[in-house]
């Protein structure tokens, strides 16, 4: 086999990898955690809880980019929860409980939430549906360091129970610098796809001027794909990509063909297709990292 396909080989399998890492923020131990299990939904949904606060201050993009986890990137969920403040001063619990908890969907329609916070505390669930509507129910009362919710949209049954298990708290990480990330990562990636063209056996100087180049385009070109797929509530606007790019990548392909006359303009096409997937596998990772920092 050669050189350059063992190579590349290689550098997949350690992309793929890094998909299983787990980002972790302080050290979290807790005093209280709640289980949900909803019935009688069978639509897409966003679930949150709402808690007891003074104020809901708005949030600009990227603060929500930071607080919020990929899959609550809906502009409908953000518009409808984003200073959001009931009339009896409940608010969105992702959005202004702090640091000091963990949001968790264990199975289909069940989800767990762990939180610090000392003494009883009131909740109400809600369930934010695709076309804005918002359902909230009832409140109910956590006293204990253990509780069991069953929500069929219209019944509360509530378990209260204690566990000597959850008794500390969360002691975060202090704040981290993210403005770095983006231009190192570009770079980085860049860099990548300059060293997959060296393994396919470039070597003249100009034609690395124009890859170069190349590569920083198209990675910022991803970076802005996927960052309009999390701010975009337009359902086609995925389809839409997926047209899209291999389109442009057929377009791209003839042009760096001409361009680079090294080699055979075959190797330059398949080193187009192959560096792009490389790209925007790791643009993909560069945004998750910049979300979880």
């Amino acid at each position: 086999m050669k050189l350059w396909i063992k190579s590349t080989i290689v550098i997949l399998c350690i992309i793929v990898s890094t998909l299983f890492v787990t980002t972790v923020h302080g050290w979290f131990t807790i005093n209280k955690q709640v289980t949900i299990t909803l019935t009688n939904i069978t639509e897409p949904y966003w679930i949150d809880i709402l808690i007891e606060k003074d104020e809901a201050p708005l949030y600009s993009t990227l603060e929500l980019l930071t607080l919020l986890p990929a899959d609550y990137q809906s502009n409908t969920y953000k518009d409808m929860m984003n200073g959001f403040q009931s009339e009896d001063g409940f608010v969105s619990f992702r959005l202004y409980a702090g640091e000091d908890y963990q949001f968790d969907k264990i199975e289909t329609n069940k989800y767990r939430f762990d939180y610090f916070f000392q003494g009883s505390i009131v909740y109400k669930i809600a369930i934010i549906y695709p076309d804005g509507t918002l359902h909230v129910s009832e409140p109910f009362t956590q006293s204990k360091n253990g509780l069991w919710v069953d929500y069929d949209l219209s019944t509360l049954s509530v378990n209260e129970y204690d566990s000597p298990g959850i008794i500390l708290e969360f002691t975060p990480f202090p704040p981290r610098n993210r403005t770095w990330i983006i231009p190192v990562g570009i770079f980085i990636i860049a860099s990548l796809g300059n060293f997959i063209f060296f393994l396919f056996g470039y070597r003249r100087k100009k034609n690395y001027i124009w890859v170069s180049l190349r590569n920083v385009i198209i990675t910022i070109a991803a970076l802005g794909l996927i960052y309009l797929n999390t701010q975009t509530s337009y359902a086609p606007f995925p389809f839409m990509v997926m047209f899209l790019l291999p389109t442009l990548m057929f377009i791209e392909m003839f042009i760096m063909a001409g361009k680079i006359k090294e080699l055979h303009p075959k190797k330059a096409m398949y080193y187009i297709l192959f560096s792009n997937i490389i790209i925007f596998y790791t643009s993909f990772l560069l945004h998750n990292f910049y979300l979880s920092y």
